[in-house]
């Protein structure tokens, strides 16, 4: 793992040393890049990008790697050049321009056009955010982003660097679970929709809240 964030940067500008070490950080965590072509899609998409900081890259991996692993690799695409699978309900962008922004990473979700999209802007942010000047500008990037239809996360060099790398993994996971928090939602809202027209036939469904439907799923199968 890494034995602090310098050693980590100066990894990330040798890539058989940075490879070598975020795939430790994967397997550490259980990712299972299933055959061989899934981890070379996963290597070429984060060690193609142009970073100036190891941190970003490091993010960049983990975020990656856990959303292309929930499953199905084909569930999240990667960058702008890989062809569309017929089963990606959304795609990972390092750098892409959003406006008059380039966000460090953009998780961008279609949900198959099943449900209303969901677009998560990430940022890595080092110390020199805590300056005003920036600090501002972040803030009005920010405003710009949400006016847009943008969900913003911001972690720390601190928070994604944290315990060798672990920080990143959570980091990522946080990604996951706001993705799903959406999903949830979504098909809470679904269920209302169609509840409402239910009712206009005089049937009166149950409709379970957000969060409830891993416990109604969790007690149908011990039905069964």
């Amino acid at each position: 793992m890494f034995s602090d964030h310098s050693e980590f940067v100066r990894s990330a500008t040798a890539s058989e040393r940075f490879e070598a070490k975020i795939e430790r950080l994967f397997a550490t965590h259980e990712f299972d890049l299933g055959e061989a072509a899934g981890w070379e899609r996963l290597r070429r998409f984060v060690l193609g990008q142009q970073y100036g900081s190891g941190t970003e890259v490091l993010l960049l991996g983990c975020v990656a790697g856990f959303l292309t692993n929930r499953g199905t690799s084909t569930m999240f695409g990667l960058g702008e050049l890989e062809a569309r699978a017929g089963n990606e309900v959304g795609r990972i962008y390092a750098q892409r321009r959003v406006g008059p922004y380039r966000p460090d990473i953009l998780v961008d979700c279609d949900f198959l056009n099943l449900m209303d999209p969901l677009r998560i802007v990430i940022e890595c942010d080092g110390p020199w955010h805590d300056k005003a000047a920036n600090y501002h500008h972040d803030k009005k990037r920010d405003r710009w982003m949400l006016a847009e239809g943008f969900t913003v996360l911001r972690f720390t060099t601190n928070e994604i660097t944290s315990r060798g790398g672990d920080g990143a993994f959570n980091c990522a996971v946080e990604v996951g679970e706001v993705i799903q928090a959406h999903q949830e939602r979504e098909l809470y809202l679904a269920g209302r929709r169609a509840a409402f027209s239910l009712n206009a036939l005089g049937i009166r469904p149950v409709i379970p809240n957000p969060g409830e439907l891993g416990t109604l799923e969790s007690g149908l199968s011990k039905a069964d």
